[in-house]
């Protein structure tokens, strides 16, 4: 008797699963009928929660964080889909724990973000194959708390994720944009310097006003900005941008409590192109070769369900044709 009902209990669970698994690929049917998947994300079969990623070299990298640790973790992706695990460290040698929730590549450096802190890895180190950890050359506070970063003309931007209370930000953070818009995180820009020992002067020349909810920020080959945004629940987007307008638009002064100022730029809905739509927990993303790869956390430990869905691959997927007003 028991085990007739411990039978219809798992063949309604596999039914269950079934029309989630049916329902969620229909409601995101354009998304997986235009992107791809490009490759494993690595690090699935362990505790790994995956935050950020970046094109190196002639593949990624994948930044993130073991939930149980809460250790900050780096893998390197080869062409072919192959992974290799970093242990990151900090200069002292122990090991260092954040959130990993960004990471970039210019030059001679790797640039990490996570905990209000980037940490500066040397780019020959973090390529190496035979290495399993790399030490931290320095790091820097930056102003805000650091959940994502990109490569932005000369400097090094690095944005905060902001959702309501629960993930607030400071009052100053809080700008509303000419178009009427609140935005409530704050993005800082270190310009890039070849003669600083960390390949970047380690205060803000800039600030960037951004809405709430993004993961991730990413600048096409068409004069295009992408701003990945997600939650825990509830649909992603991807806003695109005309960058020119957002680089040119209005120009305001950030505050700080000292006294002193910085140029203030803001992502607004009068520069803002279109809004797509993908599954949920999108997290950074990259643009390589014409494409956007995108990098989701719904098949990680702390969720599984994006096993179901395909989400345990990074995607690359085309984005909508645009004639930039510059052509």
């Amino acid at each position: 008797m028991k085990r007739k009902v411990l039978r219809r209990l798992l063949a309604g669970l596999a039914v269950l699963v079934l029309v989630f698994r049916m329902g969620f690929l229909l409601y995101f049917g354009d998304f997986y009928h235009k992107a791809e998947r490009a490759f494993q994300v690595p690090g699935l079969d362990s505790d790994f929660i995956p935050q950020g990623i970046e094109s190196f070299g002639d593949g990624f990298l994948i930044s993130g964080y073991l939930s149980r640790s809460g250790r900050a973790r780096l893998y390197h992706v080869d062409a072919m889909g192959n992974a290799g695990a970093l242990r990151l460290l900090r200069e002292d040698g122990s090991a260092l724990s954040c959130h990993a929730g960004g990471v970039t590549a210019v030059g001679e450096f790797v640039y990490l973000v996570g905990g209000s802190q980037c940490y500066v890895f040397s780019a020959e180190e973090v390529s190496d194959w035979d290495r399993k950890s790399v030490t931290a050359l320095g790091s820097f506070a930056t102003q805000n708390r650091a959940s994502f970063c990109c490569i932005w003309g000369d400097g090094l931007l690095v944005g905060e994720y902001a959702m309501g209370e629960r993930y607030f930000t400071p009052e100053s953070h809080h700008i509303v944009t000419a178009s009427g818009e609140e935005n409530a995180a704050m993005a800082m820009v270190f310009p890039l310097d070849d003669t600083a020992p960390l390949g970047v002067l380690e205060k803000p020349a800039a600030a960037v006003s951004m809405p709430e909810r993004i993961q991730g920020l990413s600048l096409t080959n068409d004069g295009r900005i992408v701003l990945s945004a997600s939650a825990a629940l509830g649909v992603s987007q991807l806003y695109l941008y005309d960058a020119a307008l957002v680089e040119n638009g209005t120009l305001r002064r950030f505050h700080w409590p000292n006294g002193t100022s910085i140029p203030l730029y803001c992502f607004d809905g009068d520069a803002r192109l279109e809004t797509l739509y993908l599954p949920p927990q999108t997290e950074e993303t990259t643009f390589r070769g014409g494409k956007l790869y995108v990098l989701f956390e719904s098949a990680s430990f702390r969720f599984q369900y994006g096993k179901l869905v395909g989400a345990d691959s990074v995607y690359r997927m085309p984005l909508p044709e645009w004639n930039s007003p510059a052509k």
